[in-house]
């Protein structure tokens, strides 16, 4: 199975369902014999978790990256009349 659907899928519904899901979507014989091979651990898909959220932060920086991500709504919001542009009421 493809890491990056895993990570995706972890993101969704958590790293334990993800493992949940895979073991029930997987071959019963194979299962059966001892081969687990095919079904990622929990560790690993936490790990995949972990590396696909680092590929998709905007800096390392957990305070740069909530306050990019701050101004990246303040510019897509395009409803909002009183918080719009009043840039002095954010704390940075």
């Amino acid at each position: 199975m493809n890491l990056i659907f895993l990570a995706e899928m972890a993101n969704a519904i958590g790293s334990l369902k993800t493992y949940e899901a895979n073991v029930r979507e997987a071959d019963l014989q194979l299962l059966r014999a001892g081969n687990h091979s095919f079904v990622p651990s929990i560790d690993a898909i936490r790990t995949a978790k972990s590396n696909y959220n680092k590929d998709y932060r905007f800096d390392n920086d957990p305070v740069k990256d909530l306050l990019i991500f701050q101004e990246a709504l303040i510019a897509a919001d395009t409803t909002s009349k009183s918080v719009k542009g009043m840039r002095n009421s954010f704390v940075y």
